[in-house]
């Protein structure tokens, strides 16, 4: 069991922190592909979205920054301390997020390098499939379709038209 709770200033600095260590194997990639730099990434966190800690069995396991879009909620990034990985507390995080936002968002969106071959394994694994929107240039993006109460996520196709299921 986990609990998503708004991060702290302190826990909202620890997060970056780790996000931008995760991110330095990609970073001239990752960067470039998003025109942004440190600086411009630093702003973009602090005024867009919001960081939630992600606290199992009373400890920070790490952290997930949300965006709401117009019918979807689309992670930033999502940051798991190594030693917290590996125990379904990715997945966890999906469906708090997706029994949040039911009934008001459609799907939950989340992108990653075309070259991190971990990541896109883990999305497809999980039922995320390749949007059709375009990402980024070096980027993929994926989206799950939020299931009605009760009902396990379903591998649907999206139109690049709205980024509606078809």
């Amino acid at each position: 069991m986990i609990e998503l709770r708004t991060s702290t200033e302190a826990e909202r600095e620890r997060f970056f922190a780790s996000f931008r260590e995760e991110l330095l194997p990609y970073e001239e990639e990752s960067l470039a592909g998003l025109g942004l730099t440190w600086e411009s990434l630093r702003e973009l966190f602090e005024t867009s979205g919001q960081v939630r800690s992600v606290v199992s069995n009373g400890k920070v396991a790490g952290f997930v920054w949300i965006e709401r879009q117009p019918s979807a909620i689309h992670v930033q990034s999502m940051v798991l301390f190594p030693e917290f990985r590996g125990q379904g507390i990715g997945r966890a995080v999906f469906r708090a997020l997706e029994d949040e936002f039911r009934g008001e968002a459609e799907s939950i969106g989340i992108g990653t390098l075309r070259s991190n071959a971990q990541a896109i394994s883990y999305y497809e694994h999980h039922g995320f499939v390749p949007s059709e929107v375009e990402g980024s240039p070096g980027f993929i993006n994926y989206k799950r379709r939020i299931p009605p109460a009760g009902h396990s996520p379903q591998r649907v196709t999206f139109s690049s038209t709205g980024g509606h299921p078809r």
